[in-house]
């Protein structure tokens, strides 16, 4: 509709252009036949004749304005001098006829006197039925441009939006949920391919987002259960400690520290999670020192999983090292693999060793091929941990141990080369 919009726009200007340049042509044929047959009317006037002069079958020269025409005169002042068109009608005449006339002075025995010449243009200019035909050719020249233009932009448009129809169709047709690659079952266009990639690459970004925020879920369901385990612990014994006739303020101090200790993690593992599913960015200033001292507050947080087991913990940390993440980040990756040494030793040695820009735990359990089923929460712990460390470019292991039963869990926090 725009283009045929601006193809009659066009059309309308270039019949407004043809019009004006046939009539102003005309004109100007006229007025210079009138200014070439001047020159022979002033000769004859310098030679002594006076009154009408008949230069031709249509011309006739005047050298007072009281012989000219009456039509003439109705129109043009004595004053008047130029060349100029117009229209009059005979008595008795059905039709219209037009005149072309030239007003001009010349000298005659050293005076100047008036020179009017009268031509019949009717019998010479195109009639009006001339002219109204010639501008019906041109409408219906214009019509048939405009009907032509819009049935090949119509064929054209239909040709390309025939492709992007029928990816709508496809688009439309697919679940809410399917988020797979859209293909197409042919693809015409270099604009069309782009347009699928761009879609396929909107549908998987669509895809990362809701699997983010699905981890998120399942990445805090796991992560705040061993503040919500605490919390329900110091519930319980300041309920028993209420039922006390003597309630030592020491021990309530001790319990009101250990919930907002636990409030305090579970808020930190929150927003932790979140910026870790969102992709955002870490602070830069914000550093975290790894060492004995920090591994050995992580294991006496998680002892509780070991309270009934036959099981010794060592723990041997070499070195001290600076990790540009904050320390809710470290409790959680070094968390998880406590937990699981933990959860998968039934009995026999635990060993954390940190040395050279690793963290390790060795344990001597059932080893990474048996999984019991109870355990499968832990499988989600290790996916976090693998997850920390591919967005940091860490690298993280974990394999059975080659000297004894066991598992042998690895961070190596030294760059990806």
């Amino acid at each position: 509709m725009a283009f045929c919009i601006v193809i009659a726009v066009v059309l309308l200007i270039n019949f407004l252009l043809f019009y004006a340049t046939l009539h102003i042509t005309e004109d100007e044929v006229s007025s210079r036949r009138l200014a070439y047959i001047s020159d022979f009317a002033i000769k004859e006037y310098q030679q002594g004749f006076q009154g009408s002069l008949v230069l031709d079958h249509l011309t006739v020269a005047y050298d007072r304005y009281e012989d000219t025409p009456a039509e003439f005169q109705k129109r043009f002042s004595t004053q008047w001098q130029g060349v100029e068109d117009f229209n009059y009608q005979e008595p008795g005449s059905r039709t219209g006829d037009s005149a072309t006339v030239m007003s001009t002075t010349m000298t005659v025995n050293g005076q100047l006197a008036p020179l009017y010449i009268v031509e019949d243009s009717a019998r010479v200019t195109i009639t009006e039925l001339e002219e109204r035909s010639l501008i019906a050719g041109v409408i219906l020249y214009s019509l048939l441009i405009l009907a032509g233009v819009w049935l090949l932009i119509y064929r054209i448009s239909g040709h390309l939006a025939a492709p992007l129809h029928g990816l709508a169709r496809v688009i439309k047709e697919s679940r809410a949920d399917d988020l797979a690659p859209i293909e197409p079952a042919v693809i015409t266009t270099e604009e069309q391919a782009e347009l699928v990639d761009a879609l396929n690459d909107y549908r998987q970004r669509i895809h990362a987002s809701i699997q983010r925020e699905r981890a998120f879920s399942r990445y805090v369901s796991h992560e705040l259960r061993t503040p919500l385990m605490v919390i329900s612990g110091v519930a319980t014994l300041l309920g028993v400690s209420r039922e006390s006739p003597v309630i030592e303020k020491p021990f309530i101090d001790k319990q009101r520290q250990r919930l907002e200790t636990s409030c305090q993690n579970m808020q930190d593992i929150t927003e932790t999670l979140l910026s870790l599913v969102r992709q955002t960015p870490f602070p830069e200033d914000v550093t975290t020192v790894l060492d004995q001292a920090f591994i050995e507050q992580l294991v006496d947080e998680h002892r509780l999983l070991i309270r009934d087991k036959a099981i010794q913990v060592h723990i041997n940390a070499t070195v001290a090292i600076t990790l540009n993440v904050p320390a809710t980040v470290v409790r959680i990756l070094l968390g998880n693999l406590i937990k699981n040494a933990f959860g998968y030793t039934r009995s026999g040695e635990i060993l954390f060793r940190l040395d050279n820009h690793c963290f390790s735990a060795l344990d001597t359990g059932p080893g990474i091929e048996s999984v019991p089923e109870e355990h499968e929460g832990h499988g989600l712990g290790l996916m976090m941990v693998n997850d920390i460390c591919a967005r940091q470019g860490w690298r993280f292991s974990i394999s059975s141990r080659d000297d004894q039963q066991g598992c042998l869990a690895m961070i190596n926090f030294s760059p990806e080369s």
